[in-house]
């Protein structure tokens, strides 16, 4: 699933709107300033915002990753024991499992820059189908329905062979209960498109073909929105700077406070080579202690300078390095995080109500996103189980898709304190005569300490697995 298309994403972050709206003779659903916005989440998320590149009157100031230590924490906490399957289609969940692999990544993804799209496509090679996973800013939404679900997108994909660019348009539509793809092709340069070209121009589009499907439920796609459709750091982005500045003044403040001695060249032993051309004089070279390299300055001072001069100031560190987490503390509050998730543990100055407040706020995000996830890998199925029988892949029948999660605010102690408790109504269920053995060994195999739904799958595994003399008749 994490086939991203970044050469689209490298397209739209330079592609003025109104050449994209020009070419596919739609205007899109999304105006210059979403575009704009895209494209400063994904320079934030990747460490990449205009002070971290530095230019020619300003040094780089490295990122300390803030960005994506928020997305990926929210990630980590919407996908912590995932476990999503196609119950009842055993060959269909192979190629299901494979997607949903890929999620935690897509997930951090659609929390940096707002929404991600799932396209599932038929591996004829290998037989299979495989799903691509476009970021916004490598397509362009083009009409929405009137529940607010995408119905028609154009996916936008730029070549380069020698000094000619090629740019590919494949716009996808869900119209009347048709589903059709089109491919067109143009040629231009790195920010423009000027005349559309054959597909066979560009090598790996040549095989490209139009498509329709009459018998689609619906768009052959699948959106996934993180709330309120914008990056879910997009309100501390300043303050993101700002941490990233201070940390650069911490760094500075350590390296201009270097101790540093500097002493008298004629304090140290001369072992530079001799001058070929008068063997009396020599190049002077003094002999420093080895690794003290760094240390020692070697100058010429005049008979009234002292020897030695030490330079080692006092250092700022403390209250640089405090302001540094004051401005963390900032950033989690304006997000919602719990306090010390990316500060620093030491300077969280956590109170209950923040603790309460934090831990609060963070499980609304988690639990959205989770909510959204659930519905997104449902459709996701629809959609691969679809695309599969049009291409004969699969035999028709009938699937449930079984999702859930494991409990973010538990401890790994909690969880299997929980799983243990659950286990023994299992235990007693099967003593009274209540439940199948079979059913709780199942239960036991699957470990998961959120558990609402048997598969069949591992029923019957676990029913192989039992000796003859264990059978019941419960």
């Amino acid at each position: 699933m994490h086939l991203l298309t970044r050469l689209g994403v490298f397209l739209l972050k330079h592609f003025p709107l109104k050449g994209i709206s020009d070419v596919i003779g739609v205007k899109p659903a999304v105006d210059d300033e979403y575009i704009e916005n895209v494209r400063k989440w994904r320079e934030a998320w990747h460490g990449e915002m205009p002070h971290n590149i530095g230019d020619a009157d300003n040094p780089a100031i490295p990122s300390l990753q803030i960005a994506k230590r928020a997305c990926a924490l929210v990630a980590n906490n919407v996908a912590v024991g995932l476990e999503s399957e196609a119950q009842g289609n055993e060959s269909f969940n192979k190629d299901y499992q494979k997607a949903v692999n890929e999620v935690r990544d897509d997930v951090e993804a659609t929390c940096a820059v707002s929404q991600i799209i799932w396209r599932p496509n038929v591996d004829i090679e290998n037989k299979k189908v495989v799903t691509v996973t476009s970021e916004a800013g490598s397509y362009l939404p083009l009409r929405y329905n009137r529940l607010g679900e995408m119905v028609s997108v154009a996916f936008i994909e730029q070549q380069k062979q020698k000094d000619q660019h090629y740019t590919l348009v494949t716009k996808c539509d869900f119209s009347n209960g048709i589903y059709s793809i089109e491919n067109k092709a143009y040629k231009g340069d790195a920010t423009s498109v000027s005349n559309e070209v054959d597909l066979t121009t560009v090598e790996s589009w040549k095989d490209l073909l139009p498509y329709e499907e009459h018998k689609a439920s619906r768009p052959w796609f699948v959106e996934l929105t993180a709330p309120s459709c914008e990056s879910i750091f997009d309100r501390a982005m300043d303050l993101i700077k700002e941490a990233d500045k201070q940390d650069f003044r911490l760094t500075w403040e350590n390296e201009g406070g270097e101790m540093a001695v500097f002493a008298s060249a004629d304090m140290f032993k001369d072992v530079g080579t001799k001058n070929a051309l008068n063997p009396k004089a020599s190049e002077f070279k003094p002999e420093i202690p080895k690794g003290k390299e760094r240390l020692y300055n070697v100058g010429n001072y005049s008979p009234t300078d002292s020897k030695i001069h030490i330079h080692n100031p006092d250092l700022r560190n403390e209250g640089l390095t405090f302001r540094k987490n004051d401005i963390k503390r900032e950033i989690e509050d304006i997000l919602g995080f719990p306090r010390g998730s990316l500060s620093e543990a030491e300077f969280a100055m956590k109170t209950a109500t923040e603790v309460i407040d934090g831990k609060s706020n963070f499980a609304v995000v988690v639990q959205t996103l989770r909510d959204r996830l659930s519905v997104a890998l449902e459709n996701l199925a629809i959609v691969m189980y679809e695309v599969g029988t049009a291409a004969k892949l699969y035999k028709k029948g009938k699937f449930e898709i079984v999702t859930q999660f494991e409990d973010f605010l538990l401890t790994p102690e909690q969880r299997m304190t929980k799983f243990k408790e659950e286990w023994a109504v299992y235990q007693g269920a099967v003593a009274m005569g209540a439940m199948k053995i079979e059913v709780a060994l199942a239960w036991f195999m699957e470990n998961s300490p959120t558990y609402y739904k048997i598969s069949e799958d591992a029923i019957n595994k676990a029913k192989e697995q039992l000796p003859e003399r264990l059978e019941t008749e419960y």
